[in-house]
């Protein structure tokens, strides 16, 4: 069975500590592509806290066309306290949607080892976090495995993103308009995709907000290339592909169930 998770993150500041801007939630919340934003595709979107708070009819949007939501920290900054944040944001999930987070994705993709014993106490099952991959200044997970695993020390499954066998380049949306489709089907003629995966996007992969202007130079430049293509016909393209070699789509929470049972099964006697 080949399967495929689509995630979306739900935050507003290009991961970026200084910048805020409401217009991708605003205009998700008013004109969002039903296309995509269906019940076939099965979409998982991690939020932050302030954003329930600020907008809660993102619970009643989010659930009309079929999605779930799990919980993308409080804040979204990089520099936050998890201690505060992450306890102050699942009462914010609660209040909003009626009941505890199950899933847990932390901002930027930097999951601090100090968080694992704090999502644990706070309820959360399962991470989507870890890109198998290398940003410089952000993480070196060069080395991490790009399968689901259990942590050591707290029963907390990990969902690696998808990425490239062998190169490791991360299978999402911003990265495939970066470099092109034509080298991301190329790379999964030649390398293959993961059996399981977990794929991803942002709102503002879809929508240049106007706080494009207060990003540095050099994230000008990066986005300026990644806005030159068309965001909604690369998704496309890639979800028709998928469709082709076999996959469906899976929710979130049901790939961590499925996994949860199978890595069980490995460890029983």
């Amino acid at each position: 069975m080949r399967t495929v998770s689509i995630t979306v993150d739900l935050e507003n500041d290009y991961g970026q500590d200084h910048i805020g801007d409401r217009y991708c939630i605003d205009d998700f919340l008013a004109s969002r592509d039903p296309e995509i934003f269906s019940e076939k595709h099965k979409i998982t979107g991690f939020v932050v806290g302030e954003l329930l708070e600020e907008s809660p009819e993102l619970v009643d949007v989010f659930h009309g066309f079929g999605g779930r939501l799990e919980l993308h920290s409080y804040s979204h900054k990089i520099n936050r306290d998890p201690m505060h944040d992450i306890p102050r944001a699942v009462e914010a999930f609660k209040e909003a949607v009626g009941h505890r987070p199950v899933g847990y994705r932390a901002p930027q993709g930097v999951l601090k080892k100090c968080e694992l014993r704090i999502l644990y106490e706070n309820g959360i099952k399962y991470s989507s976090s870890v890109f198998p991959s290398y940003r410089p200044g952000k993480f070196n997970n060069l080395r991490a495995t790009r399968t689901p695993f259990f942590y050591d020390k707290f029963p907390l499954m990990e969902l690696p993103l998808g990425s490239i066998p062998v190169l490791r380049f991360p299978i999402s949306l911003s990265y495939m308009m970066l470099f092109g489709w034509g080298f991301y089907q190329s790379m999964f003629e030649s390398l293959g995709l993961p059996k399981n995966f977990v794929f991803m996007f942002h709102l503002h992969d879809l929508y240049k907000p106007p706080s494009y202007e207060s990003l540095s130079f050099f994230w000008r430049k990066i986005y300026d290339r990644i806005y030159s293509n068309d965001p909604f016909e690369h998704l496309f393209r890639f979800l028709s592909y998928l469709e082709d070699l076999g996959y469906d789509y899976m929710y979130l929470d049901e790939l961590y169930e499925l996994k949860r049972d199978v890595l069980k099964e490995r460890v029983s006697p």
